[in-house]
């Protein structure tokens, strides 16, 4: 079926992956989606069936920005436990509803955010196993994590590499420091 453009009613839209603006909670934001183009006059937006999507996405655009869980984050996070809505509701403490709300794209709280990341952090058992990438410049490094109520920290290695986007969340802390302590970079989660 054929769409007249109603920007300049000169040209039908066409199926185009298009670049669309979206304003949530007063932020705005760009999203790139399967949409329509004039060819005519650039003119973009979505079809209707696309809407639910496009507000999905500007949701998580939006969730990325304030460093809460994306709806593809949460879905993953149930995928991880081979779980079913309301097994992972469960598991979560919440209403099936809000699970299915937040995975369409409802936007959860700081507080929703946060015990989801808590019942579905994994057990650390042993750190070594775990490995910690960036770019370091070369120097002699340490490592000091603390993990749960335990502590490790590493030997002295060249070869440590750590960035504060690639620490797991269930890191409760994390510092590097070179070996006069004086360029520490640290974090707490």
């Amino acid at each position: 079926m054929k769409i007249l453009c109603i920007s300049c009613t000169k040209a039908d839209l066409r199926k185009a992956k298009v670049q669309l603006p979206g304003t949530i909670r007063g932020e705005d934001y760009t999203v790139e989606m399967e949409g329509l183009e004039c060819p005519n006059c650039g003119y973009k937006t979505v079809d209707g069936k696309s809407m639910a999507e496009f507000g999905r996405l500007v949701a998580d655009k939006y969730r990325s920005a304030h460093d809460l869980l994306t709806s593809d984050e949460i879905v993953a996070l149930r995928h991880r436990f081979g779980e079913n809505q309301p097994e992972f509701a469960n598991r979560v403490g919440v209403g099936v509803a809000s699970i299915k709300r937040w995975e369409l794209g409802k936007i959860q709280d700081r507080q929703s955010n946060d015990l989801l990341i808590e019942k579905t952090k994994p057990q650390v058992e042993n750190l070594q196993q775990y490995n910690f990438q960036a770019i370091t410049g070369g120097t002699s490094l340490w490592l000091d994590c603390t993990v749960n109520a335990g502590s490790y920290s590493t030997q002295r290695n060249t070869d440590i590499r750590v960035n504060a986007a690639t620490v797991p969340p269930y890191i409760a802390s994390w510092r590097i420091r070179g070996d006069n302590d004086r360029n520490t970079t640290a974090s707490a989660a």
